[in-house]
């Protein structure tokens, strides 16, 4: 677990650097705008792509950190041994979903290989933009299952739950 740890730490980071860039980016382009009344256009394209890859390698250190919006009005009147099996089917729940989503997004990303799809205004490639949602799912997917361990083994520890 603790190399699952590592990865989705070192995805936040990465995840972190590019909203630090993606606000600079932005910050120049008002300033072009403004200042020098030009305009960059490749930022507003860029800082979207940014957007998405930044989310997708922050999903799992959100869930590791307890940060994912969750509603919990049921849950709240609960004992503490029912919430935490409610957590652990939660977490599997993710995990099965994570494996819906990785195997459809490599599959995205098959196409768009093939296809050779270039994004409209950079002329990217685009499965280099889409592969982050295999990668992302997989962490996320990842950091479920450790959560459900570790939770399930708080259960089993303290019959008392």
């Amino acid at each position: 677990m603790e190399i699952i740890r590592k990865i989705s730490n070192a995805a936040h980071t990465a995840g972190a650097i590019i909203v630090g860039l993606m606000f600079i980016s932005i910050t120049v382009q008002v300033f072009g705008r403004a200042a020098l009344g030009m305009s960059f256009t490749w930022v507003e394209e860029l800082s979207g792509y940014g957007a998405i890859w930044a989310t997708f390698l922050g999903i799992g250190y959100v869930l590791r950190q307890g940060r994912h919006v969750r509603v919990d009005l049921f849950t709240r009147m609960m004992s503490p041994r029912t919430q935490a099996i409610m957590a652990v089917i939660g977490d599997i729940a993710c995990v099965i979903f994570s494996i819906i989503v990785f195997w459809k997004g490599c599959s995205l990303v098959s196409v768009s290989y093939m296809i050779q799809r270039n994004t409209p205004l950079l002329e990217m490639p685009v499965y280099l933009l889409q592969i982050i949602l295999p990668v992302g799912i997989s962490i996320f997917g990842l950091e479920s299952m450790c959560h459900a361990v570790k939770t399930w083994k708080g259960i089993t520890l303290t019959r008392g739950l």
